[in-house]
Formats: C-alpha cells, structure tokens, sequence
C-alpha cells in the first residue's frame, strides 16, 4: 500500500527497489515523478507502491511492484500460442520405445511407419520457431534499466 508523509520535511531521501538502491535521485522530483522515470527503464514499476520509512532524517522510500495481469499484453503471446500445434504425444511414445537404442534393423523396420509418421509431423512444424520469431520481433522495444535518473 502507498504511504505518504507530507508532514515533515527530511534532509535526505534514499530510494529502493528490489533490495537494490537508486543512485543521483535529483532532490526536486517528488515520489511519483521518480516512479514514472524508472517506469521507462522498469516497465513493472509502472503499478508500483511504494512504502516510506522515517529514521533520523533520512526518508527512505521502496517501492514494491504489484503482482497483476497484464490483460492485453499477453494477447499476442495467446495468439501465438493459439496457433501452435499441439504436441505430437506418438513421436515421444516413439522416442520412449525405441530412442534410447540399442538400434537394430529389425526394430527400425518394426516402427518405421511410426518413425516416418514423427518425422513427417516433425518436418511440418519447421516454420513454427520461425513464425514466433517474426512475431516477437513486432512487440515494442523496451529500455534497458541502466541510465541512471537525470541523465
């Protein structure tokens, strides 16, 4: 939960997130003027609360990223995911019976229906890492969190 303290002013404020300090915080930005600046190079801060500890004049303020859906974001993964075929559970039943060897001609020729069936299914399916790659690669490009606040 967000607290506030409005009542006293202090010397000198510390930032924290995820057990790490935020450095050169400028002494005029208030709380949520930090939180939306590291909002772009932490996109889960977006959300954040923040907690606020007074102890011999230094204001130490953490925020805490809330654990939500995303909602929308996670549409073009579900869309993905939709499309992808199912897993083939003959091909694993196949590798289980005869995948770890030893390999004999008689026991290739036993399940070579089944194997040219797994690779067949295998073969269709080359596109697929492909077709995912091309969609991550329409998502937005998100800061890395490295540029230090007033830069």
């Amino acid at each position: 939960m967000t607290q506030t303290t409005l009542t006293k002013q202090f010397q000198t404020r510390r930032f924290f997130y995820d057990g790490k300090a935020i450095p050169n915080v400028p002494d005029d930005m208030s709380i949520e003027d930090v939180k939306k600046h590291l909002s772009v190079y932490l996109p889960e801060l977006g959300n954040a609360t923040h907690t606020e500890k007074a102890e011999n004049g230094v204001l130490t303020i953490t925020f805490h990223k809330q654990v939500t859906s995303k909602g929308s974001e996670h549409a073009l993964f579900m869309e993905i995911a939709a499309g992808l075929p199912e897993i083939d559970h003959t091909a694993v039943s196949l590798y289980r019976k005869i995948g770890q060897g030893p390999f004999t001609v008689a026991l290739l020729a036993e399940h070579a229906g089944e194997i040219q069936a797994a690779a067949a299914f295998i073969q269709a399916q080359i596109h697929v890492p492909q077709e995912i790659l091309n969609a991550c690669a329409t998502l937005p490009p998100v800061s890395a969190p490295v540029v230090p606040i007033g830069f």
